[in-house]
């Protein structure tokens, strides 16, 4: 497994927002005072991943409220992934069960009285904190992309009491959903306080554009956590599937993935191009402009948050972890 930092090539400018560690602070009080996380110990390692470093690299240009709302859902889909490494990931009817009270908090206006987890009750709290201020075209759109992250853990589950996972579209596939990539971006308007119109959203150019950068991410994250993964017996990992199916060493299924990362750059480069061609009003190019950085925020804050995070440790310090 990676020793050393992954070499990723992003040509896209670093970002960080001011406000990272007033967020910081923010998100492990509001974490405990909603039930998420209440012991010490585990206050202090979820402390450990900086998560709202990852919000503030994201979305640089987001400021008081607006970040700590970002480090408020980094948190909640970190929290709500790890939720799946135990024994939850490979109990189907459970995992059918957490996912469709969250769907059914997306299909009700009011909250639910009995959740099942604080991490539940806060998701409701968080989307009603994401709406305010975007229009209903923007919230159905979230809607949508909500459900299908949601879903994707229920496929994930079945693939995991199948045992193997689908060929590398449909992998890829699987984790654009399972990454949250497309939230993520919805999230990007509120906090910086602008809206993609529809029509634009749905555009050709655009929905290439966002599917390779949600392919860039999740396989960013999959290089930087392939030790993790390898050392819990997780299967969703791009560089544990190639080692697997190619039956080649770690460092050369990193380099195969770090290739298809430059492959996606290019292709999300042609596409922008594509996407700048035309006549459009000086609102709908300053949206457009603002959406296309935000995905490059989101790329390059990718890589630079999960090389300082301790996430993602290596496998020499997953064998010092595990002998100590």
């Amino acid at each position: 497994m990676h020793l050393t930092t992954p070499r990723i090539s992003l040509p896209y400018p670093q970002g960080l927002s001011p406000d990272a560690e007033a967020s910081r602070a923010h998100t492990l009080h509001w974490l405990e005072m909603r039930g998420v996380i209440t012991e010490p110990g585990a206050l202090r390692a979820y402390d450990g991943l900086r998560l709202e470093r990852l919000a503030a690299r994201a979305y640089p240009d987001a400021r008081g409220a607006d970040l700590d709302l970002a480090s408020d859902w980094m948190a909640w889909f970190f929290v709500f992934d790890d939720l799946f490494d135990g024994p939850l990931g490979r109990d189907v009817a459970a995992v059918d069960a957490l996912v469709e009270e969250q769907l059914s908090m997306l299909q009700s206006a009011r909250p639910h009285r009995h959740p099942s987890l604080p991490l539940v009750a806060v998701f409701g709290e968080l989307l009603e904190r994401s709406a305010i201020g975007m229009s209903e075209a923007w919230r159905a759109r979230s809607a949508e992309n909500w459900s299908r992250y949601i879903r994707a853990y229920q496929q994930e589950a079945r693939e995991r009491s199948q045992g193997v996972p689908g060929d590398l579209a449909t992998f890829l596939s699987l984790r654009r959903d399972s990454g949250g990539l497309p939230s993520s971006l919805d999230l990007g308007e509120r906090v910086e306080g602008y809206e993609l119109p529809l029509r634009l959203y749905e555009s050709e150019p655009m929905a290439a554009m966002r599917s390779l950068c949600a392919e860039v991410v999740v396989i960013t994250n999959d290089i930087f956590s392939a030790s993790k993964e390898a050392a819990l017996g997780q299967m969703h990992n791009l560089v544990l599937t190639r080692m697997r199916d190619s039956r080649c060493e770690h460092a050369a299924a990193e380099a195969w993935a770090v290739a298809l990362i430059a492959e996606r750059i290019l292709a999300f480069e042609q596409a922008e191009q594509r996407m700048r061609q035309g006549v459009r009003t000086r609102s709908e190019w300053s949206n457009i402009d603002r959406f296309i950085r935000g995905m490059k925020n989101w790329m390059r804050g990718c890589s630079d948050w999960s090389a300082e995070t301790s996430r993602y440790p290596s496998a020499e310090q997953l064998r010092a972890q595990q002998s100590a």
